[in-house]
């Protein structure tokens, strides 16, 4: 058995990461969870005016990401590695040409455990308000996101808000990209409409192959 110890992925796989794959799970697995605005602008206020996208530097309103450990037996049994970096972009408004940041009233709230089966599960909670929104829900979430051991299935469950549009991304160590889509936000110009939105939760379920299983 190789000595999982070693942070040189190639040397770890005898340099040939294509066909010396980690079937006992030994490898770290990068996980973003987004939310953005797909159109350009709604109303006044600026959107991301983006697709779906595995990009790892995509533009997004709200954008957590951690580094997770799939192997129970390593990191002292702690799923993170290292600290949670969350990003807030800033909300422009077309109108005044002001740039303000969000501050809550809940920034995004990083846990994470392990399941009975020892794989890793990442819980994101947030209520992030445009900035010139004062009273009601923002931008919100409650979801675990869980790597199995193996690093070859993600999954996402718990409950967004309808609006805007969520994504999640997972980067494993031999270069694979998976992104999961989670919402489409409604297509509208309307603040109104939009923000009605954001007061109802969507629930989500869903799972996805990482990389081939071997």
């Amino acid at each position: 058995m190789f000595d999982a110890g070693d942070y040189n992925l190639f040397r770890y796989c005898h340099n040939d990461p294509i066909d010396n794959v980690d079937p006992m799970g030994l490898e770290e697995v990068d996980i973003e969870f987004r939310a953005f605005i797909s159109q350009p602008n709604v109303g006044p206020y600026r959107g991301d005016n983006r697709p779906f996208s595995t990009g790892a530097n995509e533009r997004s309103r709200v954008a957590v990401s951690v580094r997770s450990e799939t192997d129970p037996s390593r990191n002292n049994g702690r799923v993170l590695v290292g600290t949670p970096r969350v990003a807030v972009s800033p909300t422009h408004n077309n109108n005044t040409g002001k740039d303000s940041r969000s501050n809550g009233p809940m920034q995004p709230r990083v846990t994470a455990t392990r399941d009975n089966n020892g794989n890793a599960v990442v819980n994101v909670q947030m209520n992030m308000r445009n900035p010139e929104q004062h009273v009601l829900r923002g931008i919100s979430s409650n979801v675990n996101i869980s790597v199995n051991q193996a690093a070859t299935k993600g999954s996402v469950d718990g409950s967004v808000s309808r609006n805007p549009s969520f994504e999640a991304a997972f980067g494993t160590a031999d270069g694979q990209r998976t992104m999961i889509p989670l919402q489409n936000e409604t297509r509208t110009q309307s603040p109104l409409l939009f923000g009605a939105g954001l007061q109802f939760d969507r629930k989500i379920e869903v799972i996805a192959p990482l990389k081939d299983a071997r």
